[in-house]
């Protein structure tokens, strides 16, 4: 059948990158080379293609070694080895060292039950004349108009929901929305959180040292609701990030 052909040319592995638990499902064409591979994951993951090393490695068990990837002139269907649901681990030194920095800074989280707390304490002080919180309140006041989102302009936006960040300079990037609000850096703005498909992005998921949501570094984003289209973006394929390019 021509639908077994199609998937036999093909292959589905789970890209990770050292230092990492999490990963995404990508097919490859089992005709390209190893080289070629790389040229793509370079793409994928902002690994250096001639630092970068590819291994092999099981699900189950993810600390064995199946098959070192290291000759770029063979194609994958010349590792009888590769089928599908294996793990395509990424590695590079000097990308590692970086996601080890930035987990090593200190960040905060806080519970729903504390947050609550805060707020009803700031409400509190705003209304009966803290000094120090009348001033943050009239410098909120003092947001340019044009950066407020009226709410109606925001019942689209939900979390969970599939997206599309589209901001001046940069190439779209797809993603899950995660956070929808004002966040401690910008207080009285709007913001989307979004957790990208791909580590695109500038942050895990914190801002200042306010965690808003758990993704991986480089993976999460804030931006204005003018810069998110809510819709059924699912996540792009190696072929079709080659057809942007």
């Amino acid at each position: 059948m021509e639908t077994d052909k199609v998937s036999n040319e093909f292959v589905k592995l789970t890209v990770t990158t050292e230092g990492s638990d999490l990963g995404c499902e990508r097919a490859f064409n089992r005709n390209i080379t190893v080289g070629e591979l790389k040229q793509r994951l370079e793409l994928i993951t902002g690994a250096a293609y001639d630092r970068m090393k590819l291994e092999l490695r099981n699900k189950t068990s993810p600390n064995d070694l199946i098959e070192l990837l290291a000759e770029d002139g063979k194609s994958l269907k010349d590792y009888p080895c590769i089928q599908d649901g294996l793990l395509l681990r990424v590695v590079d030194p000097s990308m590692t060292n970086i996601f080890d920095e930035t987990d090593a800074v200190e960040k905060l989280s806080i519970s729903d039950e504390r947050y609550t707390q805060i707020s009803n304490v700031r409400s509190y002080m705003q209304k009966y004349g803290h000094p120090k919180l009348m001033n943050r309140k009239e410098n909120a006041d003092t947001v340019n108009e044009s950066e407020r989102v009226p709410q109606e302009d925001l019942r689209n936006f939900e979390v969970g929901k599939r997206c599309e960040v589209q901001t001046k300079g940069s190439l779209p990037r797809r993603g899950e929305i995660k956070y929808i609000g004002e966040i401690c850096v910008k207080p009285g703005i709007t913001f989307i959180g979004v957790q990208l498909d791909e580590p695109l992005g500038k942050n895990d998921g914190t801002a200042g040292k306010v965690r808003y949501f758990e993704c991986e570094p480089n993976y999460g984003v804030f931006v204005r609701p003018t810069d998110v289209e809510v819709g059924e973006f699912p996540e792009l394929s190696i072929d079709d990030e080659l057809d942007e390019i």
